[in-house]
């Protein structure tokens, strides 16, 4: 079905770009052998533990924790960036730089990030 849909469409199956993912609780994924992974449109593909999709991070259990940690940890790693140049700026366009840096890494729902939106906006007082 796949191969058939991928022909009439004119689109080719990327092996280095293909990822599997085995999504449900923890008990319906011990009943699966994940070890031999599956085969789509006549290529192999292994399962992975996460994946990324339109540059959101999903794990098997439909969890974005791993994608808030690392959106976290870019946006305090820009913030310490802005430490360095900090003296050079006034205060308003320091707060305006802060601002702009959390707003950009932290478009997340406010109701699934395991750290509070506010621990991002600490470093910059």
């Amino acid at each position: 079905m796949v191969s058939i849909l991928k022909v009439e469409n004119g689109m080719l199956l990327n092996r280095t770009k293909t990822d599997a993912m085995l999504c449900g609780t923890h008990a319906q994924q011990q009943k699966v052998d994940v070890s031999s992974g599956i085969d789509v449109a006549g290529a192999h593909v292994s399962f992975s533990g996460s994946i990324k999709l339109l540059g959101v991070e999903l794990d098997s259990a439909l969890s974005i924790d791993g994608h808030v940690s690392n959106v976290v940890r870019g946006c305090n790693y820009h913030i310490r960036a802005l430490r360095h140049i900090r003296p050079l700026l006034d205060l308003d366009t320091a707060k305006m730089l802060a601002q702009e840096i959390v707003a950009a890494t932290s478009a997340l729902p406010k109701n699934r990030n395991p750290r509070n939106p506010q621990n991002l906006r600490n470093p910059t007082a």
